[in-house]
């Protein structure tokens, strides 16, 4: 071997410490960033005819692993899907009231039910009539104003809906610029992977997955494809912009992915979630709120106290709750005289004070099981207790469910980032080793400085 051969096979090996030395330095400086995936180079040995003349290292490349940042993408999805429908439950759950408390309609039934049984016993205290009246326009205040509560939530789901639809579509536009910059890469001899672009585009699709179900490709061009699970384009090439049409769907260049339109509609996601929620969910709960409403004008009307509580536009059904309304002749607060409680509504004036038949007949229909919409016969404080446990059943299933899917998810997460993240142990060792590589290298190259010294001395 000669010496000047020597001299370049060294010189290779310092430029490939140096190569490497960049990318490690670039791993370490990175190993907070989000969406980081960590870079190597590959060294092979440069050979002709058999015989070794250094070595070569690759471009950085990127460690990324597709198939776990898939699996995280569809866990990410589920997961900001259930995450939508626990806070919408526990929104319910803070309106309607947790069974046995003072607040909500529950809470309003039992005040008005204790002050039934109070004055029961003395019919003739008129600091009790006035608190049962009281109790009695509560009470209607209460589905007034839970029904407002509910109307409130709709508004700002719908809100929101419109909200993670816009940003979507920014994503997508986000998408589409990051892809063309990662097609104008400008080409080499040894064209460089555009790792930061790359690392951008996943940041995206990853965010963009937690909106809807997504899978991403690229064509023979390179150029990205970004669809839904089930096949529905959102971009190739140009972007397909996702819209929110009334009063709770979404579409897509014309196709519904409104839940049950057909194979086409998306499965989780918040997109999917809150149009679930808008569409099936809410109006649920309210039909329930209304139909509790419904059966208080019953019992009401079947004590003998017609329109104590009323529906004004004499239809109990739809929207009873949001105007249920009490007699004003038995409110104190509305000039009325709570005495009417005892002696009925339309009596002329102020019977026999110790008269407790009315108080008790209503206590009696309040307290009748009567068959609700699940069939299940119950008094009226039993369903309103139920209306209330149902929704904190609901919404504390809803957050087992949600950190199930959240655990599942950090699994993959801490996986992927097990494969492709920085491991700041690992890259210091690097270090270690390529610094005493260099100094090899260095070395060699004094080592034929001191060699070919010696021969000009010779020759001198």
């Amino acid at each position: 071997m000669s010496l000047s051969l020597a001299l370049s096979i060294a010189g290779t090996g310092l430029a490939a410490s140096a190569q490497r030395a960049n990318v490690t330095s670039a791993n370490v400086a990175n190993a907070s960033t989000s969406g980081y995936v960590r870079r190597s180079v590959h060294a092979t040995e440069i050979q002709s005819s058999g015989a070794g003349y250094g070595v070569a290292v690759s471009d950085p490349v990127r460690n990324d692993r597709p198939g776990l940042e898939r699996a995280l993408r569809a866990a990410a999805t589920q997961e900001a899907g259930a995450r939508v429908r626990t806070e919408a439950l526990a929104a319910v759950v803070d309106i309607l009231g947790k069974p046995g408390s003072t607040e909500g309609i529950a809470g309003a039934v039992s005040a008005l039910r204790d002050g039934l049984e109070r004055l029961s016993v003395s019919p003739e205290r008129p600091e009790l009539l006035n608190q049962a009246g009281r109790a009695a326009a509560h009470l209607a205040a209460a589905f007034r104003n839970t029904a407002s509560d509910l109307a409130g939530e709709k508004m700002a789901a719908q809100a929101a809906l419109a909200g993670d639809v816009a940003r979507a579509n920014e994503l997508l536009y986000a998408l589409q610029a990051t892809d063309r910059s990662i097609l104008a890469a400008p080409d080499t001899e040894h064209p460089a992977t555009p790792a930061p672009l790359l690392d951008e585009r996943g940041r995206l699709l990853k965010e963009l997955a937690t909106f809807l179900p997504v899978r991403a490709g690229e064509r023979d061009s390179g150029a990205l494809v970004v669809m839904t699970r089930e096949g529905v384009t959102l971009l190739d090439g140009r972007v397909a912009e996702l819209e929110v049409t009334a009063p709770a769907g979404l579409n897509v260049d014309g196709q519904s992915l409104e839940p049950g339109s057909g194979p086409q509609a998306p499965s989780g996601g918040r997109l999917v979630e809150r149009l679930h929620w808008l569409r099936t969910e809410l109006p649920s709960i309210e039909t329930r709120v209304d139909a509790l409403a419904a059966d208080l004008i019953g019992r009401a009307d079947a004590a003998g106290m017609v329109n104590l509580f009323a529906d004004p536009s004499g239809a109990p059904g739809a929207g009873s709750a949001g105007r249920l309304q009490v007699d004003a002749r038995v409110d104190p607060d509305a000039g009325g005289e709570a005495w009417r409680l005892r002696d009925g509504l339309n009596a002329p004036v102020s019977g026999n004070v110790g008269d407790d038949r009315q108080i008790l007949d209503l206590l009696a229909a309040m307290d009748a099981p009567t068959v609700g919409p699940d069939g299940s016969p119950r008094s009226l404080q039993d369903s309103a207790d139920f209306l209330s446990l149902q929704s904190q059943l609901d919404s504390r299933s809803a957050e087992a469910e949600a950190t199930r899917l959240q655990g599942f998810r950090e699994v993959i997460a801490a996986e992927l980032d097990t494969a492709q993240g920085v491991n700041l142990d690992a890259e210091l060792q690097a270090l270690i080793e390529i610094e005493k590589a260099y100094a090899a290298n260095a070395m060699v190259l004094e080592t034929v400085a001191r060699m070919t010294d010696a021969l000009l001395a010779i020759g001198r």
